[in-house]
């Protein structure tokens, strides 16, 4: 078989030709590759975002729907009848229970060491939603308590202000 130079020429061009094709399907390939592993990369990361979200609302939905523990008091004329009272921290309603007091009475909560008398170290969402009337009972809004002790007392029934209460 004779090859002649046209020939030869032609079918180097050829070659040449599919090499560079051939080298362009495989920069194509490896760029489709490097696009796919970026892809997948992404909707990793798109999951992972999606399931921490999930996650901190499920937790904050639990916290929201924790049951709110109650701490009931007593108050009976110039007195509360628990002097000390020790719970564990937690979110709690205070029940204010008016007995026989003869007047209105309310609930006043301060960081044990404040002074009692500036409404600034007043414990607010402690405080009775509305004063308690004679021989009915009342409840402050849900209350956060830290470590540490309280005192508390009642201004409008003139309670002694030693009253402890100590959240361990």
């Amino acid at each position: 078989m004779e090859i002649n130079f046209v020939s030869a020429c032609t079918m180097l061009r050829q070659i040449t030709h599919n090499n560079h094709t051939v080298s362009k399907i495989e920069t194509e390939i490896t760029k489709s590759k490097k696009e796919k592993i970026a892809m997948k990369k992404l909707i990793s990361m798109f999951v992972l975002l999606l399931s921490v979200t999930f996650a901190a609302q499920a937790q904050d939905k639990m916290m929201k729907d924790a049951p709110t523990k109650v701490i009931a008091l007593e108050q009976t004329k110039g007195e509360f009848t628990q002097k000390q009272i020790v719970v564990n921290e937690g979110t709690y309603t205070f029940s204010i229970a008016n007995n026989n007091v003869g007047t209105d009475v309310g609930f006043v909560l301060v960081p044990k060491g404040k002074d009692i008398s500036n409404p600034e170290n007043h414990i607010k969402t402690a405080y009775v939603t509305a004063v308690v009337p004679n021989n009915t009972t009342g409840s402050s809004n849900a209350t956060t308590l830290k470590k540490g002790e309280y005192v508390y007392f009642c201004p409008l029934n003139k309670t002694a202000t030693d009253n402890v209460l100590i959240v361990e």
